[in-house]
């Protein structure tokens, strides 16, 4: 029984691409998180590990797509993010002094938006290769109107600071 998996590749020949494909893959994957556990911090190494292991089941599933939505209705359900900047620094620059939480002065990436990035990364290439048509409802329009409006307000706002960054919340929902 020592080569078991050499006489099933002999009955399905076709597998061989698959095994050659997940070697190639695997090979890379080993020798980097190996170098890495032994160079640097462990925080970066489980972060590295963390992406590849997101990223390698696209080339192992039918529907990529799907796969990708999947992971980003799960990373919508985990809240993980990561402040740019901190809170209590700009509430000291700006002058405030405020009840609200220090998290919502502050632009923020959240897990959610990396999964969304490859979405509209996707959905762009479709778009290019005219594979995909755009579909723009009219109701969106108000939307539209909504975050012109909000940037003109910005601009006049005592501190412009903050509503840029209530603007960059409203195109993430706007893009959702």
């Amino acid at each position: 029984m020592p080569a078991m998996w050499l006489s099933e590749l002999q009955r399905h020949p076709t597998s061989l691409p698959a095994i050659s494909v997940a070697l190639a893959l695997g090979v890379p994957i080993a020798v980097t998180v190996s170098v890495l556990l032994a160079h640097a911090p462990l925080v970066w190494t489980f972060l590295l590990f963390a992406a590849i292991l997101a990223v390698v089941p696209v080339f192992v599933v039918r529907e990529p797509l799907w796969y990708w939505l999947s992971l980003f209705l799960l990373a919508s359900i985990v809240d993980i993010k990561k402040t740019l900047l901190d809170g209590l620094h700009v509430m000291d620059a700006l002058g405030l002094v405020a009840v609200t939480p220090t998290s919502q002065l502050v632009p923020e990436i959240r897990l959610s938006d990396l999964v969304l990035g490859v979405l509209l990364l996707v959905w762009m290439v479709r778009l290019a290769r005219h594979r995909a048509t755009l579909i723009f409802p009219r109701v969106s329009l108000i939307f539209i109107a909504f975050l012109i409006w909000s940037a003109i307000s910005t601009l006049r706002a005592e501190h412009p600071y903050l509503g840029f960054v209530e603007l960059t919340n409203q195109v993430r929902y706007f893009v959702i």
